[in-house]
């Protein structure tokens, strides 16, 4: 399974660049195109000159969601653009430049006629994922290569600021910014979750966190060790009593639950960017685990006060966005967490 991106330039309009049809029939452009090789170089030049001030917009470090989220879970990722820009990378993320970056302008000359990778020797294959952002009708031949991974069973999303008449998919219409989320159904791969029976199904999935080790798990909230004061303020915030379809969220160290030492602190500080990404990978399971089982509500508890701004982080940034509604409370034994489906 892989997950792609192909992205145009209306991934860069946000920032500031333009659209390529607002520049495919200017003369400076078509002097590039004609151009030998020296001018054509003098001519990248200028252009590299110029792109230097620009800055990432949302819809790039929303890209960069996907990919560590993707590399977290072990699933292949790539992000090919046909800018040139290197707003990606500003972003933190990664991109193969189609027609060359600015980061290296003789890249610009060597691919402005021939492309670095030829994205139709592509193999494709049933769950993988192609996403499309910002390509014109007549920036890139789109219908072709929507037909090669159709044909393979690929799914197929475009994301533009106008619908594409020649492809099959219905275009998701609208600035980037505002239309492409990386918490998004249409933008996840589809994970499978481990089931382990207990005597109750518990689901469970291994991540990797920039070198750390996680498993995340979901049990029924019915069969979790609730004290009495924490079940009875956890079902009346919830206006609801605890069934089946409620789920307790856990994650640990993939060491501790190796050696018997549940919850033990790791040896070295967590920092910020690792919580902001296990945060990432959690919210998208939950998202994913939600649809799938129609979970009514999560649980969870923060007994490390140090955990407690993560799990705030947790409540406030993404519930929201996976369409549950969060309480929180202290308690004896800690802070409790609470999400309800809207």
């Amino acid at each position: 399974m892989k997950v792609i991106i192909l992205s145009g330039a209306g991934l860069s309009v946000p920032s500031g660049l333009p659209a390529y049809d607002d520049i495919k029939d200017t003369p400076e452009y078509q002097a590039f195109l004609n151009a030998h090789y020296n001018e054509a170089q003098a001519l990248a030049d200028n252009i590299c000159h110029r792109y230097e001030s620009f800055k990432p917009n949302q819809a790039h470090y929303e890209c960069v969601y996907l990919e560590t989220y993707c590399q977290s879970l072990g699933v292949e990722f790539y992000h090919y653009t046909l800018n040139v820009d290197n707003l990606v990378e500003k972003a933190g993320g990664q991109a193969v430049h189609l027609h060359g970056c600015i980061d290296d302008p003789h890249s610009i000359v060597k691919h402005k006629d021939v492309s670095s990778v030829d994205l139709f020797d592509l193999e494709w294959g049933h769950n993988d994922l192609l996403i499309v952002l910002g390509v014109s009708n007549s920036g890139f031949p789109l219908a072709a290569i929507e037909a090669n991974a159709l044909a393979a069973g690929a799914k197929f999303v475009n994301y533009n600021i106008e619908p594409n008449n020649e492809t099959c998919t219905p275009t998701v219409i609208g600035d980037l910014i505002d239309t492409f989320k990386f918490l998004d159904h249409r933008n996840l791969p589809p994970i499978e979750l481990t089931e382990v029976d207990l005597g109750f199904i518990v689901y469970q999935i291994e991540c990797n966190i920039l070198g750390n080790d996680y498993t995340v798990y979901l049990t029924p909230s019915t069969e979790s060790d609730f004290s009495e004061s924490r079940l009875v303020d956890t079902q009346e915030r919830l206006g609801m009593t605890l069934t089946n379809n409620c789920f307790e969220i856990k994650f640990d160290l993939k060491s501790n639950i190796d050696d018997g030492t549940l919850f033990e602190p790791p040896t070295q500080s967590i920092t910020r960017r690792q919580l902001n990404l296990l945060g990432r990978v959690i919210a998208a399971l939950l998202f994913s685990h939600s649809k799938s089982k129609n979970v009514i509500a999560y649980t969870a508890s923060a007994v490390d006060v140090r955990l407690v701004p993560f799990y705030n982080l947790l409540a406030r940034k993404y519930a929201d966005h996976i369409g549950y509604d969060s309480w929180c409370s202290f308690g004896t034994e800690g802070i409790n967490y609470a999400f309800k489906k809207k």
